[in-house]
This record gives structure tokens, C-alpha cells and sequence, in this order.
């Protein structure tokens, strides 16, 4: 359970970053003032700082790093099953696996984004059969994204996989490895199976 600090730090910073945006990237906006939004972001600094006993500085950083309307961000990832197997990628510089996938691009629809995803980082061509899940993830403090998984059948493959990925192999549900902090949850993973032993499931979603 997150901390309530936190949270209403997250709540603080939301307001701020928005009414930023609005007050110096979209002067025709009215009922906007910039200075007060800066106000509101250093408490949200000085409030993280002192629950989190990180440098209000390094916070500070982060935030200045962060523009535009608040709003999560949405990756897509691909499932899929061979033999009863779900394939996962391991990349260079990990000890953990996940699906692959990547974030949402703008002018992609999501299928275009996820098969583009699985073939860089599988060496698999494939096509989306469904989406099986919706999860809302969030990570302290400031990450927020929508995580859609798709299950894709292989159309051709395999081929050479991109250099940000070390090892691409599948697990039976069993054989579940330790997976990425901040991805998908052991649980989670292990749900996808059930979706491909049984094809009418509907969509998860939180």
C-alpha cells in the first residue's frame, strides 16, 4: 500500500505539471497562472524529499524533466505460446525476463506498435489474435502507465533478434523465471496461460 505522502505528492505534481503546461506552452489558455504551479512543484519536491529521505535536489531534477499534460503513458506487450510455452526476453545488462514489448508510439495503432515490438525483439513475425489484459501500473513516485498484452500468434520466424536483447526462449508455467521489477507480476504472467488454455476468457482489466 503506497504511502499517503505519496500520494498526494503524486496529486500535487499532476496539478502542477498540467497547469505549467498550460500557463507557458498554450497562452491562448485563460484561468492559468504560471508562478503558483512552480510553488505547488517545489512543495511536491520538499514533500517527497522528506518522506522519501532522497535529496531534494536529485526530486527537483526529476521533476523538471517531466512536461506536457499529466497523463499515463501506454505500453504494449505480446504473449506468445508455443507447446504450451510462453516466450520471454531477457535484455543485455538484466537477471530478470519479461514480455517483450515497448512503449505506444504516436501515428501506430497498437497492433502495428506490438508486432513492430515482437519481431526487433523476438526475431518472430506475427499477428494479434486478442487483447487478454489491461493492468494499471504505477511505480513510486512519479511513473503511471496503462500495460496492454496481446496475444499474437507466429506468422514466420525466427530471425536475428536487436542488440538491447540477450536471450529469447519460452517457459512452460512452471518454469516461470524471476521476472522484471516494475513489469509484469509473477501472478500476472501466469495468467496469460490460462487465457491460452481457454480462448473465451474475456479481458482482464484493472
Amino acid at each position: 500500500m503506497k504511502p499517503n505522502w505519496l500520494e498526494w505528492a503524486r496529486a500535487l505534481q499532476a496539478i502542477a505539471q498540467t497547469g505549467i503546461y498550460f500557463s507557458e506552452q498554450r497562452p491562448d489558455s485563460t484561468g492559468t497562472d504560471g508562478p503558483p504551479y512552480h510553488q505547488i512543484m517545489r512543495i511536491t519536491a520538499e514533500m517527497i524529499s522528506a518522506g522519501s529521505e532522497e535529496r531534494i535536489e536529485h526530486i527537483s531534477g526529476l521533476l523538471k524533466k517531466m512536461s506536457g499534460i499529466a497523463t499515463p503513458q501506454a505500453t504494449v506487450s505480446g504473449a506468445i505460446f508455443r507447446d504450451d510455452a510462453l516466450l520471454l526476453v531477457k535484455r543485455r545488462g538484466k537477471d530478470a525476463w519479461m514480455l517483450p514489448g515497448e512503449t505506444a508510439e504516436f501515428r501506430d495503432t497498437f497492433s502495428q506498435t506490438v508486432t513492430r515490438a515482437m519481431e526487433e525483439e523476438t526475431g518472430y513475425r506475427t499477428e494479434v489474435e486478442k487483447l487478454v489484459a489491461v493492468y494499471d501500473q504505477q511505480q513510486p513516485p512519479f511513473i503511471h502507465r496503462y500495460h496492454l498484452i496481446f496475444k499474437c500468434e507466429i506468422s514466420e520466424g525466427p530471425a536475428p533478434t536487436n542488440d538491447q536483447v540477450e536471450e529469447v526462449a519460452f517457459f512452460k508455467e512452471k518454469e516461470i523465471p524471476p521476472v522484471t521489477p516494475g513489469g509484469l507480476t509473477a501472478a500476472q504472467i501466469s495468467r496469460l496461460y490460462e487465457h491460452d488454455r481457454n480462448s473465451t476468457l474475456p479481458t482482464d482489466f484493472d
